[in-house]
């Protein structure tokens, strides 16, 4: 894979990014913009601040390498990290979380709303600001489980 050529759109799918990106039920969805192309050169652009700080403490170079498909696997983060410690496939889950709720799109009178709670604290806050709806609808089992979400 090292010698052929790298588009994102590849290194997606190589990666299993497109695997998990959607709505649950659908095909593999890739990203709207270039996550891999765009990260790979990030992780280029530290390598190389940390290649010249390198050598301005030492007087000595260093190699530096990057790759896309090294990025694409980062960017899976707890979602591979889950693949390895319980074997299951990751899923999708569209606009949702797999384990925060509220973290997704919510249907509001005239549009969508995207509501991202991460804490207890900050629920029991999100809660006190939007009154009696917010205990009815957004945080109920349903709304609660990614896989029948909004």
């Amino acid at each position: 894979m090292s010698h052929g050529k790298g588009y994102d759109l590849i290194l997606q799918a190589f990666t299993g990014m497109v695997s998990i990106m959607g709505e649950p039920g659908s095909g593999p969805v890739r990203a709207p913009y270039s996550p891999v192309d765009q990260g790979t050169g990030m992780h280029a652009l530290s390598a190389i601040l940390a290649a010249l700080l390198h050598k301005r403490n030492t007087g000595e170079g260093c190699r530096i390498g990057v790759s896309l498909f090294d990025t694409g696997i980062a960017f899976l983060g707890y979602m591979m990290q889950s693949y390895w410690e319980k074997g299951a496939e990751p899923k999708r889950f569209g606009c949702a979380h797999e384990s925060l709720c509220p973290y997704q799109n919510f249907m509001a009178a005239d549009k969508p709303i995207l509501i991202g709670v991460a804490s207890e604290p900050l629920w029991q806050r999100t809660r006190s600001q939007a009154g009696p709806y917010s205990t009815t609808k957004v945080r109920t089992t349903e709304n609660c489980n990614p896989s029948t979400s909004p």
